[in-house]
């Protein structure tokens, strides 16, 4: 794992809107708050949304919201 001085830790975002447009794997799991393999499996499973750009996977903000509210 590739980790930058200029990197953010999502894990203390308090407003969705403060999020990017599209989170990576790891980033979107910080803000779940689970593991790497959890969040991919979310999205293996069709529960998490994604978009595929190239060979990276990319989840939308507004996924993250979706997910919370059909996971309440």
């Amino acid at each position: 794992m590739n980790h930058n001085d200029n990197s953010t830790n999502y894990s203390t975002i308090t407003n969705f809107d403060n999020l990017p447009l599209a989170l990576t794997v790891l980033e979107a799991g910080q803000v779940l708050r689970v593991g790497r393999s959890v969040t991919y499996e979310l999205v293996r499973s069709g529960q998490l949304r994604s978009v595929r750009i190239g060979r990276s996977i990319r989840i939308p903000r507004d996924a993250l919201v979706e997910y919370l509210q059909l996971a309440s």
